[in-house]
């Protein structure tokens, strides 16, 4: 090898070390330049992806010596996954100008993995059919009887490809756990700072906002919306298998959508415990975090949608063999749940304090204009449309003994308290009382915002923006809105939500100090 030329290996994420491949590569060529030789070197590896679209990551994997006689078993064989390297033991190539020296010295260690060459996560449209493997033949045509345990044996069976460690869901999972992929679509020139462009009167804002202080769910009506498309798929079965769920039988519609509701949220459950249980997760999955995967998504891959997929066909099978379903998922769901609401016993704060796990419906005034008088309230007399029976499910994701612990939240334009007053009888308890109806107005259980009260609310609102923002970005953004700008913004939009929201966005996506007086 001449002077100027650097040897490194490399490997594809998921294969053995035995099908590492070497590199050279002169010292003056940069991060992007190394991106095109292992696209040339792995041409039919790469065909579909562009040399700028891989993820590099510089690692440091020691390779046996085959000279060496100790080593004769077959260690080397087994694949490298990106997820089980330590954090600390890798690090992603982000800057393509940056020169190979700068990262590998002059001399990389011999007998080394050095790269690990990570294909991007694929993002297609998703199959009406089923995206994950299809049940197995004798569970098809001779069902297990619809008992807990059966019910849990068959989920096990369908969610095994999807829990696989070497599968593409959980390599993406895993990675987002331990704080890799920053949200990947956003607007705005401060980096660490997303303007989501959401501009109403502020409910979805506060939803978010809540889930990224407290542990929940966050589910979505809207057909083209924040967070997953699951809530719409369930949305679409009505339709799509309408004599299973929009029958002449109302009591049967009612408890099979809320059998379907239950794997919803089973499947939502499901992945959350899987995130809480990964080792090192503690010090990068946060509740901001987990609501981040929720609300955006769309912009990572939906993973909740590609599981529920999958549970809700079985779902859709079953419901039509059985008349006990309803009351085994109810079982299955609160089980799964204890074990999360254990996991995250475990990171309570030391001072013992234990917030309300909550359920968020986001764009619920979709669900209650659908199919009026197909469902049953919970007194299963009045008719309601299909958002009663969702709700109603939502209220029994805990046991009656630890009811408290859940707050469900629907949000969205066109709800009122008329809205809220049925749709409090779609709980899994007694109605509300007319008096008991009252004290939750004077308690706020309604809630019209307030607007901005004064210069003081406005500065905490920025001040709540800087808190995720390095000290640069803290800078840049008192530069573009200066205390003179908060003046003017109280002055002439005081008492409204909308309008000081979308200006510091337009302030900020503009990226000019001297913007903001326009």
């Amino acid at each position: 090898m001449t002077d100027n030329r650097l040897r490194l290996f490399c490997l594809v994420n998921g294969e053995a070390t035995s099908n590492a491949f070497p590199i050279e590569i002169e010292s003056t060529k940069t991060i992007g330049d190394l991106k095109e030789l292992i696209k040339t070197k792995k041409a039919n590896d790469f065909q579909d992806v562009d040399a700028d679209k891989l993820t590099l990551w510089r690692v440091s994997i020691s390779v046996a010596d085959d000279n060496n006689d100790d080593n004769d078993d077959d260690d080397e064989d087994l694949p490298i996954l990106l997820v089980n390297v330590l954090k600390n033991d890798k690090k992603r190539l982000k800057a393509v100008t940056q020169k190979v020296t700068d990262v590998f010295g002059y001399e990389p260690a011999e007998n080394t993995i050095h790269i690990i060459v990570q294909r991007p996560i694929p993002v297609h449209a998703l199959a009406p059919s089923r995206s994950l493997t299809p049940l197995p033949g004798n569970q098809s045509d001779q069902p297990r009887p619809p008992s807990p345990a059966n019910i849990r044996a068959d989920f096990d069976e369908i969610t095994v490809e999807f829990f696989n460690p070497a599968s593409q869901y959980i390599t993406f999972l895993d990675e987002f756990v331990q704080g890799f992929h920053d949200l990947p679509v956003t607007e705005g020139n401060i980096s660490g700072l997303p303007c989501v462009g959401k501009r109403g009167c502020g409910k979805t804002r506060t939803a978010v906002d809540l889930l990224s202080r407290s542990w929940g769910l966050y589910f979505n009506a809207g057909a083209a919306d924040y967070g997953s498309s699951d809530m719409h798929t369930l949305a679409q079965a009505l339709s799509v298998h309408s004599d299973i769920y929009v029958s002449k039988d109302i009591k049967q519609n009612t408890e099979r959508i809320r059998c379907l509701t239950y794997g919803l949220l089973y499947t939502r459950l499901l992945i959350l415990e899987h995130c809480l249980n990964l080792a090192g997760g503690r010090n990068t999955f946060s509740c901001q975090r987990w609501m981040l995967l929720q609300v955006a998504a769309p912009a990572f891959r939906d993973i909740f949608q590609e599981l529920f997929q999958s549970i809700s066909e079985y779902l859709h099978s079953r419901l039509l063999t059985s008349t006990t379903m309803n009351s085994v998922m109810v079982i299955i769901v609160q089980e799964q749940f204890r074990k999360v609401q254990e996991l995250l016993r475990g990171r309570s704060l030391s001072s013992g304090v234990h917030f309300k796990f909550l359920v968020i419906l986001d764009e619920s005034q979709f669900l209650g204009r659908l199919f009026s008088e197909a469902f049953f309230d919970s007194d299963m007399t009045t008719v309601r449309p299909v958002l009663a029976p969702v709700l109603f499910a939502f209220r029994r994701l805990a046991d009656g003994i630890s009811h408290d612990s859940v707050c469900v939240m629907p949000c969205g334009t066109g709800l009122s308290s008329y809205a809220l007053t049925w749709s409090g009888g779609s709980a899994s308890g007694a109605k509300l009382s007319a008096d008991e109806y009252k004290a939750s107005r004077l308690s706020e259980m309604v809630v019209d915002f307030a607007g901005w009260t004064d210069l003081g609310s406005i500065s905490n609102y920025l001040d709540r923006l800087r808190q995720g923002l390095d000290n640069r970005g803290r800078r840049r953004l008192d530069e573009l809105v200066p205390e003179e700008a908060i003046r003017k913004l109280f002055r002439r939009l005081r008492g409204r939500f909308r309008p000081i929201i979308s200006t510091i966005e337009d302030i900020i996506n503009a990226d000019d100090p001297m913007v903001w007086e326009e």
